[in-house]
């Protein structure tokens, strides 16, 4: 069974609005976190592969977005900020899975992707450090656990545990920042902003985008 972090079983007014899209084999999942615009709430519902004890798998299928009060949200521009904050915080869970697997000594990485994967954990630790109050000894901390991380991706997993780093410490440093994200309970527009340009210092949503349009046409239910 496929837990994702930031997601829970949908209830009440959001198990009602996505009632057309779901099935025996289908379920629906609210995103826990909701985007805040203009003093009014929104929520990311999404749909998935599932069975009565939970996910068949973490893939998405369908989603849509809707208001505290279950009104299902057609505006293109309010739901790809949404998304947006979706598709950051599923990355983010996935990074924070990786990095469990990583210290675990289950994940062995090809040489040429370990910078990338370095790259995305700097980036989002960037976007922690701008959404929770920013201490410089903590970015200095995950500035040391970034490298003592790079380091350990080099060596085999069976050595791993050889290394005289605590990496039990390490995993708890890093979860708890993930997880500072992952259960933050509400993100405004500006924090959304923040988020994105920790990746892009340009970074915002153009509804025109192509790749926006092609996931719009791909899950969207409302495209």
């Amino acid at each position: 069974m496929v837990i994702i972090q930031m997601m829970e079983p949908a209830k009440g007014v959001f198990l009602e609005a996505s009632k057309d899209f779901t099935s025996f084999r289908k379920m629906a999942l609210k995103m826990k976190p909701k985007l805040r615009i203009k003093e009014k709430d929104y929520f990311f519902i999404g749909i998935y592969k599932g069975y009565l004890y939970g996910l068949s798998d973490g893939n998405l299928l369908k989603y849509l977005v809707v208001t505290n009060t279950g009104d299902i949200v057609k505006d293109v521009n309010i739901t790809v900020r949404v998304t947006g904050l979706h598709n950051l915080l599923f990355q983010a869970w996935h990074l924070k899975e990786d990095i469990k697997g990583t210290l675990n000594g289950n994940i062995k990485f090809r040489e040429n992707t370990i910078p990338l994967y370095i790259e995305a954990i700097e980036k989002y630790l960037k976007a922690i450090e701008l959404l929770i109050h920013p201490n410089l000894q903590k970015v200095q901390q995950y500035k040391e656990d970034l490298k003592m991380l790079k380091e350990i991706c080099y060596v085999n997993p069976r050595k791993r545990k050889k290394l005289s780093y605590n990496t039990e410490e390490l995993k708890i440093r890093l979860y708890w920042s993930f997880n500072a994200i992952l259960e933050r309970k509400v993100y405004t527009e500006e924090d959304l902003m923040n988020f994105i340009r920790s990746f892009d210092e340009n970074g915002d949503f153009n509804v025109n985008d192509e790749e926006w349009k092609d996931l719009f046409k791909k899950y969207w239910i409302h495209y």
